[in-house]
């Protein structure tokens, strides 16, 4: 048995192992404040401690490319799309994700693997 966000597997299945993988590979690229939280089937939510939005683009940019360079045995590469968005003065978090999710599907819309910031 295998789990993974709560979700339990009878064997390490595809789908297990992807999404153990990317946030794997996004932390060992990230420094130690920033964060990786699964959020949901296929999306994580990374908080990037202390960072302003012109930092946060070439820090999502590295997660693409180290997610991307890992070849998976079942599915080959996987890649990313990912929405960025920095958290504005009086706006409360969930305004924030509701926004950043907004680019994340953007981003998919866009030919997958691309990055779309939120700059409101």
């Amino acid at each position: 048995m295998a789990s993974a966000g709560g979700a339990t597997y009878p064997y390490k299945s595809m789908a297990y192992t992807n999404i153990t993988a990317i946030p794997t590979t996004m932390i060992a690229t990230l420094i130690a404040n920033d964060t990786v939280i699964r959020w949901g089937g296929e999306e994580f939510l990374l908080i990037f401690g202390g960072c302003h939005l012109e930092q946060s683009t070439p820090l999502a940019e590295r997660c693409q490319q180290a997610i991307e360079r890992q070849v998976h045995p079942e599915v080959g590469v996987v890649t990313v799309s990912i929405g960025v968005g920095k958290l504005q003065q009086g706006e409360a978090l969930v305004d924030l994700i509701v926004r950043v999710n907004k680019e994340l599907y953007d981003a998919k819309r866009a030919g997958r693997n691309q990055i779309q910031i939120s700059t409101v």
